[in-house]
């Protein structure tokens, strides 16, 4: 089954009339607080599963992640942020962090390290283009 998340985020957004990109000052500080309480959220799920070691925990845990990503989404929704595209040149971009011995390198941290000429993804240019093909609504 294929879930779109941008399209969740238009219909719930539609519902009550927030066009797409119509997110003003007052908006994106109303979001960041929700973003800091559904992350509090999922942290503290995150918390009381490695705490307890239940497995029974899972499910709190997986709805503080869906809870993120439809936040993440309207969010994006509300800034006329074409977020699957987005992520779309993120995740190439993270892709390209193999090391030219073809290995991945990591961090003390367990981070993934960026192997020498890595180049971020252009978010700035992707929502250049898109903005100029696909128009606002």
């Amino acid at each position: 089954m294929t879930i779109n998340l941008a399209a969740m985020a238009a219909e719930f957004h539609d519902l009550f009339n927030q066009k797409f990109g119509d997110g003003g000052s007052g908006s994106i500080a109303s979001r960041k607080r929700l973003h800091e309480e559904e992350h509090r959220e999922l942290i503290e799920a995150h918390a009381r599963l490695i705490a307890s070691f239940d497995e029974n925990d899972i499910p709190a845990v997986a709805h503080e992640l869906a809870d993120n990503a439809i936040l993440l989404y309207g969010s994006a929704h509300s800034l006329g942020i074409p977020l699957d595209l987005v992520i779309r040149h993120v995740h190439e971009a993270n892709m390209a962090k193999v090391w030219l011995d073809g290995r991945v390198r990591l961090n003390p941290d367990g981070k993934v390290t960026k192997p020498p000429g890595f180049r971020r993804a252009d978010i700035a240019g992707v929502l250049e283009v898109f903005r100029s093909t696909e128009g606002r609504e």
